[in-house]
């Protein structure tokens, strides 16, 4: 999810008593008061940093300096040595006035700025280092002394406008890594907290002190407080509230942005051929920076010049007649994350790391270099097993013993080497903050059942909720419904699709005036299913999405009962499939359409055989399960669903390229992450950086359990688990038999009165009595699934054909 920033600090905004220290100096800058200072034009700056990067005589690092090290504790111990003093001085009926009135109302900031700074001195030691000039004082950090002499330059008036003329024209002459850049706040820090040392050092501490007035005097007029503040107007600011009023702007200051507008890597990646990469999102645009900064690296070009020819690169591809050349090869993406990375390497002559060797290596065989692995780590195991033993055991014992173990344990440290040498990557995105553009209008649906009036209006207030959540005028919001089987096609279950029609209708009405997405109904009836002699709804929730991407296609119309406002599917791009229990944080939507609809995500399908051949065709995000809520969290719940109870990676078996990335993706039109899909899009990939959230897993372990096996039950799959049903009342004793369990001991046992096994194994068929002529039917039985649940699915060999009714 995303991280919520802090907006930038605006000193022309009135500020409140409680964030700063009432000092009429002080506040009279933060209130947008004159400031006496020096006033330094354009021109004056920019000559000032060229003559600054000119007189630069650079040194190589060495992973350590001394230098700024020594100032940090020198400024540390000069602070606290005269915050010290100034509170012994203060401490009985004295007050502070001039300087050490502000400088002890600002120690807090002091004291967080310090800490701050000294995080910083572990990574300036791999930096450019420059001598540090006529101070005599070694060698500091290239960055910290652009910083320094840009402070001196404005009289330690920190602006940002200023700071940015300064470090651009600067770096037309040397540019600063990106390493460099992320360092200029803690550096502005310190170095205003070195002259805020200085001006301490200076405070006479006697003369900085007055008694205060007693609590029984007679309060001031109000023509003598107008002629004390006319007074303090009058004089002019100190250095000491310059420094402090600057540390408090750099405290303020959006650094992500001023990185950006600083940056002259990022100037060259906004000429993007395909007008793509500004419109990325903050940490897409920093993942190709670092990408950046890794060639630069290991090669003998710049970080500047890499992004020069990745720009070089991309331009001609931006000319070519196939849109779906230029649509991916165009972006300067495509040149890091993508298959031009090859290019890129040769072009700068780039030399892979040993763990890029590995990497690549076991891309280039993934499945021999699998089962290699397991075969292995499966004799390594049995080795040391077998010397552990020393002889006091036949070795063959051994082996007969440990040979299973073995292969599962060296199966799953495989499986974690592989996580751990292919960790997850997080796709580029675009920024939809702002809004999704109406040519990527996204239809959220929820495949569900209609069981109860109950279940209903909370099916309603979870879809109102999931709008709230994620509001946007091209996002809408929609349920895909069933009837739950029957012995008949209509009962009074079907009442309920009106009533839910009512409720969305209600729902436009509610939030029609602020043009911010609508809500849809799509109902079925239900078919009769000759295999099972039941009517059901067609291939349930696997039916419901087939069914709904042929009305977006409109080739079909199978949804008899409908509400909205169905002119809008025709313009419907990408359609996200929700669970009815999975909830949808905020923005979430936004964050999942902007990684799809990014150059190199979106689906290059073959017009001749119809299936995705570069981009993806199905994303899934990453579902967490949510948090136990106050005291309804058993032990279990907080187990499972607390933040180290989240389920480790997956080794997928794609898992060494780009057609093996972890999970599924949203197709254009279609949305239905189910085994039947995936032969023909292919083309899969998890988003890790997009989170939706299950709800919070049931309280006890073998409701969890009952769950899963009825999770398990659809696809090919219902032939390996029990089937759990409820069992009818037997002719006999008129009493419900108990369901069956997980066990092998009831595959040898006779079926009880009123029951016959079937073909099918590990399960019991209810055989009825049927009178002559009768028509059969389905158990009532079969209808009893738990509520807020679907029953299994079909198998996927029924897809494509309805059968008729007889």
């Amino acid at each position: 999810m995303a991280t919520q920033q802090h907006p930038a600090f605006d000193p022309n905004q009135p500020i409140v008593g409680a964030e700063l220290p009432r000092v009429s100096g002080l506040r009279k800058d933060y209130c947008g008061g004159a400031q006496s200072g020096v006033e330094i034009g354009d021109d004056e700056l920019r000559a000032a940093a060229e003559t600054q990067a000119r007189s630069w005589s650079e040194l190589d690092p060495d992973g350590k300096i001394v230098a700024i090290e020594t100032k940090w504790k020198a400024v540390k111990t000069a602070i606290e040595a005269k915050l010290v003093e100034l509170r012994n001085a203060t401490s009985g009926a004295q007050k502070p006035i001039g300087d050490a009135e502000i400088f002890l109302a600002s120690s807090a900031a002091l004291r967080s700025s310090l800490q701050q700074t000294k995080a910083m001195l572990k990574k300036v030691g791999d930096l450019p280092q420059v001598k540090a000039g006529e101070t005599g004082s070694g060698k500091l950090p290239r960055a910290y002394v652009a910083v320094e002499n840009y402070l001196n330059t404005v009289g330690q008036q920190f602006n940002e406008m200023t700071f940015e003329k300064y470090f651009l024209a600067m770096q037309e002459i040397a540019p600063l890594e990106m390493n460099e850049l992320w360092q200029l706040q803690s550096f502005a820090k310190m170095t205003v907290l070195e002259g805020i040392a200085e001006q301490a050092a200076a405070i006479d501490v006697m003369k900085s002190v007055k008694p205060a007035e007693p609590a029984d005097a007679k309060p001031k007029t109000t023509e003598e407080l107008a002629a004390e503040k006319a007074a303090a107007d009058a004089l002019p600011t100190t250095l000491m509230t310059k420094l402090i009023i600057s540390l408090r702007r750099v405290d303020g200051t959006d650094w992500k942005e001023m990185f950006e507008r600083v940056n002259a890597i990022e100037q060259v990646l906004r000429r993007d051929p395909c007008d793509a990469y500004a419109s990325m999102d903050f940490e897409s645009r920093d993942h190709y920076r670092k990408l950046i900064s890794a060639l630069a690296e290991r090669s003998k070009a710049t970080e500047q010049q890499v992004a020069e020819k990745i720009v070089e690169l991309a331009r001609p591809i931006q000319a070519s007649p196939d849109a779906r050349v230029r649509l991916r090869q165009a972006h300067v993406g495509y040149y890091l994350v993508d298959e031009g990375r090859k290019q890129i390497e040769q072009a700068i002559e780039y030399r892979p790391t040993f763990a890029e060797r590995v990497q690549r290596l076991v891309k280039r065989w993934p499945d021999f270099s699998y089962i290699l692995g397991i075969e292995l780590l499966t004799l390594a195991i049995m080795a040391a097993a077998v010397f552990g033993s020393r002889g006091r055991v036949n070795g063959w014992v051994i082996v007969l013993l440990f040979l299973l173990p073995a292969a599962e344990c060296a199966i799953a440290l495989i499986n974690q080497m592989a996580t751990t040498l292919f960790p997850p990557q997080g796709l580029p995105k675009l920024n939809f903050a702002k809004g999704v553009p109406a040519d990527f209008t996204t239809m959220i649906v929820v495949p569900t059942l209609l069981t109860s009036e109950s279940g209903m209006a909370r099916l309603i207030r979870d879809l109102e909720i999931r709008f709230l959540a994620n509001r946007d005028e091209n996002i809408h919001f929609a349920l895909l419904t069933d009837p739950p089987d029957g012995a008949q096609q209509f009962d009074e279950k079907d009442k309920l699709a009106d009533q839910c029609s009512h409720m969305i209708q209600a729902l436009n009405a509610k939030y029609a005036g602020e043009g911010k997405g609508s809500f849809f109904l799509f109902h079925r009836h239900r078919a009769y299913n000759a295999s099972e002699g039941i009517w059901m709804a067609w291939e349930r929730k696997r039916g419901k999405l087939l069914d709904f991407n042929k009305l977006l296609l409109g080739t079909s119309d199978n949804f008899p009962v409908k509400a909205g406002n169905l002119g809008l599917l025709k313009s419907v791009k990408y359609v996200i499939t929700l669970d009815s229990d999975t909830q949808l944080p905020r923005d979430s939507a936004h964050r999942l359409v902007g990684t799809m609809a990014h150059p190199l995500n979106r689906a290059i399908i073959d017009p001749e055989k119809n299936i995705v051949v570069d981009g993806y065709g199905i994303l899934q995000p990453r579902v967490t399960p949510s948090l136990p809520i106050g005291a309804e969290g058993s032990l279990f719940q907080r187990v499972f669903s607390g933040p180290n109870g989240r389920a480790a990676p997956r080794l997928r078996s794609g898992a060494a390229g780009r057609r093996g990335r972890a999970g599924q993706r949203i197709p254009q039109r279609l949305a239905a992450s189910y085994a039947g899909l995936r032969a023909k899009f292919r083309l899969l990939a998890e988003s890790p950086s997009v989170r939706f959230a299950r709800r919070r897993r049931p309280p006890k372990r073998h409701i969890h359990r009952r769950r899963q096996g009825y999770r398990l039950r659809g696809g090919q799959r219902e032939r390996t688990v029990p089937h759990r049903r409820p069992i009818p009342a037997t002719a006999v004793s008129g009493r419900a038999t108990p369901p069956l369990r997980h066990s092998t001991r009831h595959r040898s046992q006779r079926p009880p009165a009123g029951f016959s096994a079937d073909a099918a194994p590990r399960q019991w068929r209810f055989r009825r009595e049927q009178q002559a002529g009768a028509q059969p039917a389905a158990p009532d039985c079969l209808r009893l699934w738990r509520a807020g649940s679907e029953p299994r699915a079909r198998s996927p060999r029924a897809i494509g054909s309805r059968p008729a009714p007889p």
